[in-house]
């Protein structure tokens, strides 16, 4: 049985060209919902397109570096898990 994911209350909204996106970012990987409901997971720093050093050290002293933005994550929804 294929069960469909029901985003989170703590989840953010990005539209992707019409469709709406939920994703959720945690310490080490993000969850993104797709308009069908189905669940992906992907790891921070493929997210980020940043090694995991970087992303870490940039977390720990503060800086851009950490940051994952909703650039990162339209970035990644494009490239990795929507085929158009």
């Amino acid at each position: 049985m294929n069960q469909i994911n029901k985003p989170t209350k703590k989840s953010r909204v990005i539209v992707i060209e019409g469709e709406t996106w939920y994703y959720q970012i945690g310490g080490y990987s993000c969850a993104f919902w797709g308009p069908d409901g189905k669940k992906h997971v992907g790891k921070a720093d493929v997210v980020a397109n940043r090694s995991w050093d970087v992303l870490e050290r940039g977390q720990w002293k503060k800086t851009s570096d950490g940051m994952i933005t909703p650039k990162d994550i339209r970035r990644y929804i494009q490239e990795h898990i929507r085929i158009t």
